[in-house]
């Protein structure tokens, strides 16, 4: 995605962004470079760490997913069922299927 990105701004489209049109309607393309330049380079300095934590980062493996800070409750105020939930589903073919939904 980011190749996209370099594709689309980079100088050698400013210039010729710049070369084209003299007006002022005409000078917005090299405007959006310089805007789509700025852009890439923050995403570029964002994505690098995440993408070398990604890539050398220790994996850590946990057994039941995180709870949120923020306690929920049901309707009458108890707390809420984290359990497993099922949930019916009926497809096209007239089958009912029982899908397990995480809770």
């Amino acid at each position: 995605m980011l190749l996209g990105y370099a594709f689309m701004y980079n100088p050698i489209w400013f210039v010729v962004a710049l070369w084209r049109r003299k007006t002022k309607v005409g000078m917005k393309p090299a405007y959006m470079q310089i805007v789509g330049m700025i852009g890439l380079t923050q995403n570029i300095r964002r994505t690098t760490g995440w993408a070398l934590r990604m890539m050398f980062g220790r994996i850590t493996r946990v057994t039941e997913p995180p709870r949120g800070p923020i306690p929920v409750h049901t309707v009458a105020g108890e707390p809420a069922p984290h359990g497993h939930v099922f949930v019916t589903v009926q497809s096209q073919s007239k089958t009912r299927i029982r899908l397990p939904v995480a809770g």
